[in-house]
């Protein structure tokens, strides 16, 4: 996976050059990368999330969301 300062960095050019009004973080159902339970991958989702709010000093909205096993978005986390 790639370092949080490489994710950061891109989406910083995302915010800089193409003035993009949100960040969303995003898992899936049956993940090869985080094979684990839908509860502890939309916790992960949740924490990176926080960090994000916490720590980017963006002043944009965050979104965590949840693609379930039938391909449906579910909100995990939201902050505007």
């Amino acid at each position: 996976m790639q370092n949080q300062q490489t994710i950061k960095d891109k989406v910083l050019i995302s915010v800089e050059k193409h003035q993009s009004k949100g960040i969303v973080v995003c898992g899936h159902y049956d993940c090869a990368k985080n094979p684990v339970s839908k509860k502890e991958h939309a916790d992960h989702i949740k924490e990176f999330c926080r960090h994000i709010c916490e720590n980017w000093n963006l002043n944009l909205p965050v979104y965590g969301i949840w693609i379930n096993e039938n391909w449906k978005a579910e909100l995990v986390f939201s902050q505007k």
